[in-house]
């Protein structure tokens, strides 16, 4: 066999290469399959090609960020410490060319620590290259949820200490981890170290440059469809068929101080409340006005209560690049607007200033979200009662809180859905009595102290109500005392319907109210004092349904109580109560129990025994009788006129008689419990009455009555009810007269009785 046949050749040729001019053409060998191939290919790897953009436009991959951090610079020399921090703070956009090649610019600031302690403040800008070491690695994936993201660039900055400004620069290499919490919405980390001119915190050494390392921590937004300047958004799920639609309301609370004295920032810093209300009126534009309160600190200065009130112009960054989405569960809002501060020990009653800052939502569902928010007021520095010279001060500020929102949807037809909303409310129970306490609290010298409060309101629409309130409240420490008894009235506005129509069985009900109290108060300070007090006040209802009429609550609430000869001009107090609401009447439908042919009407009579507390050494058991005629005015509330008798003896000579008379008010407690629906069998019934009571001693006088009871029915036919009843009936001085050894006294009675019901 000869091994040089053409054929071995051919192929010796083809792999090494060697293909002349005068070779003939490869297309025009005649190979057998089995030789068709290049060494070449396996030998060297040709290099992957770079993944591109389709129909690529300016700022199509467009994103945003903002970042905040910490700082390190070198070591101090002997006797100044070691590695210093500082903080920087900043905004960056940018585009990415290519799936792995893109660009961003910052706006920064913040403050360097440095060589001897030296702290200047900056404001700088910088630009970098960006290299998505992720998509160079695994290819471009728009779902991909985690980027390795690498950064080459420059930044300038403009430093300002003791009245001097200077500049620096230098380069700076960074690595951003970055992780997609939405397909819109990123969450970073981003270490970088730089080397900077040998004035980056004014001071000189021998190595004529400085160096940075930091790490800041971020959030970002990018585009999720391409064409920035020319793309439409899609808003179509934005609805806004009336004013209540996309309203918000939210309350917080953070930290703020003023930059009057930086070494004393977290001295200065106090703690702020605030709540705001406002409207979304197009997807991506609102406005909001909010309100806080809140201490001035300044140092070697009594501290000083301030009150502020912002109006803002809100702009939603995702409705801006991605559209509307009421289910997106991260979302940033950036907001600019006009302050004013009312601040104690002024020459002015209030100071007007400007201010900007963001809010990072997080959307727990549609209606409810977490918030954070950081912002910066500016104010004329005479706010201030310290010596400072320049013309302006910054407030800068952070706050957390709950905000709820209105998100009403295109899928319901409006007309039907209001019409199902009024039957709904005019059949529901619209009257309501509650009854809680709680703590309240004033200012830092003053410790927690007890309350009680009672309300009678109502709903004048599903969305909106008033209520009145009687209460007391009570404070003492040693000469420190303080009571009060107040009455107040109150706007309700449910937040819950706004945010999702009107639903009577609903479980939980978020409501805000305000409005005025009143109060007569009796304290020490500096002498004592019995004036009149009253204040604004506002605050949020948390209401958990049980039954139908029944509910429990949960209410924080804050007032600014005008007291005469006290602290302050208003005094700042907070309060925080829990309690248990009745809702009364019945709903009007037809499953109800209740209807005209049912007998409403009862008489009823009873016979047993019982005590008395000014003869309760007599052994023997005294004769007891109750009689009684009322009416059920639904099937849990009704009233009674009862009379009670009770026969004993006193000093064991004297045929002792008590009376008494009241008027009753009924609770069909088994029915409060299942939805407003009586009991076909047995039913438990709380009694609570007052009235007048006497007894046949001569020279006794008519005295007040207070009655409280409970009744067991078992009802034996349609008509008869038989009935077990303790009660007890408490009378004040004077039942007695001559004979009386007490300033009160009660009887308490056990009777077995019938009811005839008609």
């Amino acid at each position: 066999m000869n091994i040089f046949s053409a054929k071995s050749l051919t192929a010796i040729a083809l792999a090494l290469g060697y293909a002349t001019s005068s070779a003939a053409p490869a297309d025009s060998l005649v190979v057998d399959t089995a030789y068709n191939f290049n060494a070449i290919d396996y030998l060297l790897q040709r290099p992957a090609s770079m993944p591109k953009f389709e129909n690529k436009e300016f700022f199509d991959h467009f994103f945003i960020s903002a970042e905040a951090g910490a700082t390190w610079m070198r070591a101090n020399p002997d006797g100044y410490g070691g590695i210093s921090n500082g903080y920087r703070f900043g905004v960056q956009f940018g585009d990415w060319i290519t799936p792995v090649h893109g660009w961003r610019v910052g706006l920064n600031a913040g403050r360097h620590k440095g060589l001897y302690g030296n702290k200047p403040v900056f404001a700088g800008v910088s630009a970098d290259y960006l290299m998505n070491l992720s998509a160079l690695m695994r290819g471009d994936d728009y779902t991909r949820k985690f980027d390795v993201i690498a950064s080459a660039g420059l930044e300038a900055q403009m430093l300002h200490r003791l009245g001097r400004k200077f500049f620096a620069g230098g380069a700076r290499l960074g690595m951003q981890f970055r992780w997609y919490a939405t397909p819109s919405t990123f969450l970073f980390a981003e270490p970088r170290f730089g080397i900077y001119s040998d004035n980056l915190d004014d001071g000189k050494t021998w190595h004529h440059y400085d160096w940075q390392a930091s790490i800041s921590f971020g959030l970002g937004y990018r585009l999720t469809r391409s064409g920035f300047w020319r793309r439409s958004v899609d808003n179509s799920e934005f609805v806004s068929d009336r004013f209540s639609d996309n309203l918000f309301a939210g309350v917080g609370v953070g930290a703020a101080t003023f930059t009057n004295q930086p070494a004393d920032v977290l001295k200065n810093t106090s703690v702020y409340y605030s709540g705001f209300v406002g409207k979304w009126f197009a997807a991506h534009s609102g406005v909001r006005i909010k309100a806080s309160i809140g201490q001035i600190k300044e140092r070697r200065l009594p501290s000083r209560w301030s009150g502020i009130v912002d109006l803002d112009y809100m702009a939603n960054l995702n409705s801006i690049i991605n559209g509307y989405d009421p289910d997106r569960k991260i979302e940033t809002n950036f907001f600019v607007g006009v302050s004013a501060i009312a601040a104690e020990n002024t020459s002015k009653h209030f100071y007007p200033g400007l201010h900007a800052g963001g809010q990072a939502v997080w959307n727990v569902s549609r209606n409810v979200g977490l918030y954070i928010e950081p912002e910066l007021r500016m104010f004329k520095s005479s706010l201030m009662n310290a010596n400072i010279s320049r013309r302006f001060i910054m407030m800068p500020s952070v706050s957390l809180g709950l905000i709820y929102r209105s998100r009403p949807t295109r899928s319901r037809n409006f007309d039907d859905f209001m019409r199902q909303e009024r039957q709904a409310f005019a059949a529901a129970r619209t009257h309501y009595i509650s009854a809680g306490g709680g703590v309240f609290g004033r200012s830092s010298a003053w410790k927690p102290a007890f309350m009680a409060t009672v309300s009678f309101g109502g709903w004048f629409t599903p969305q909106t109500g008033w209520r009145f309130n009687l209460g007391a409240d009570n404070y003492e420490d040693g000469s420190n005392t303080y009571r009060s008894v107040y009455t107040g009235a109150d706007l309700v506005l449910s937040l819950s319907t706004l945010a999702s129509g009107y639903d009577p069985s609903r479980v939980f009900d978020l409501r805000a109210f305000g409005g005025i109290t009143i109060a007569r108060a009796r304290y020490q300070y500096r002498g004592l004092h019995q004036e009149y007090v009253f204040g604004p006040e506002a605050g949020l209802h948390a209401a958990f349904k049980v039954s139908s009429n029944f509910e429990l609550f949960l209410e924080p609430m804050v007032q600014a109580l005008k007291i005469p000869d006290y602290r302050r001009r208003f005094n700042p107090q907070w309060r925080l109560s829990a309690g248990i609401t009745y809702r009364m009447g019945r709903d009007s439908n037809p499953s109800s129990s209740s209807d005209e042919s049912e007998k409403k009407n009862f008489v009823s009579a009873g016979v047993g025994t019982g005590i008395y507390s000014e003869t309760m050494y007599n052994h023997r058991l005294p004769l007891a009788i109750n009689v009684g005629a009322g009416r059920w005015l639904n099937d849990i509330s009704g009233v009674q006129l009862s009379g009670s008798y009770l026969g004993t003896k006193m000093h064991k000579r004297y045929g002792l008689y008590v009376y008494s008379a009241t008027l009753d008010y009924l609770l069909n407690i088994s029915a409060l419990l299942n939805d407003g629906k009586r009991s076909n069998h047995i039913n438990i019934i709380g009694i609570v009455g007052a009235g007048a009571g006497w007894t046949n001693v001569e020279d006794s006088s008519v005295s007040f009555a207070g009655k409280i009871g409970l009744q067991a029915r078992w009802s034996v036919s349609d008509r008869i009810d038989l009935t077990l009843t303790p009660s007890v009936t408490g009378c004040t001085k004077g039942m007695l007269g001559s004979l009386n050894v007490h300033s009160k006294s009660a009887a308490a009675t056990l009777t077995a009785g019938v009811v005839y019901n008609f």
